[in-house]
């Protein structure tokens, strides 16, 4: 991987990386991404990039840094908020992944996949919510009328 990353110019990096991602090749795309790093420490693309790599390593805790780190330089840009919400929601930080959507969709309103996630989040909040109100709900109009909104999860104690 070395050798091709010197003959490589630096903007050729994203390409190759994205190719390496794109055939779930998650390891070479990590290392390829860090060679390109070294040429130019300052593309965000690869930054992302690199994040992109170790969260489908699973290293999920490395890619949270990288995230938190490229918004700190990159602030204007919305995918690594995106990302960052999506693992964040998946640790179950919902609240903070509705924070950190809103930040992408203030600096692009027409995100659509951070428009999506924020719609598959706030289903999360009201499934969560509605799992807190079964012990007190008694087959009431209400728990009966919200229980087909939620036909997907658990059968709900209310109907």
């Amino acid at each position: 991987m070395e050798e091709l990353a010197q003959r490589m110019h630096p903007s050729d990096f994203p390409a190759q990386v994205e190719k390496l991602l794109k055939n779930d090749n998650p390891a070479q795309a990590l290392e390829l991404t860090e060679l390109g790093l070294q040429k130019n420490d300052k593309s965000a693309q690869l930054h992302f990039m690199k994040a992109v790599s170790l969260e489908q390593l699973g290293r999920t805790d490395e890619a949270v840094k990288v995230l938190r780190h490229l918004i700190g330089i990159y602030p204007e840009i919305p995918e690594p908020y995106n990302n960052l919400a999506v693992i964040e929601a998946g640790l179950g930080r919902l609240e903070d992944a509705v924070d950190l959507l809103n930040r992408a969709l203030t600096i692009n309103p027409d995100f659509a996949l951070a428009r999506k996630n924020l719609g598959d989040v706030y289903l999360a909040l009201a499934r969560e919510a509605y799992e807190k109100s079964r012990p007190s709900c008694r087959a009431t109009r209400v728990c009966k009328s919200a229980s087909r909104y939620f036909a997907d999860t658990r059968r709900s104690s209310c109907e």
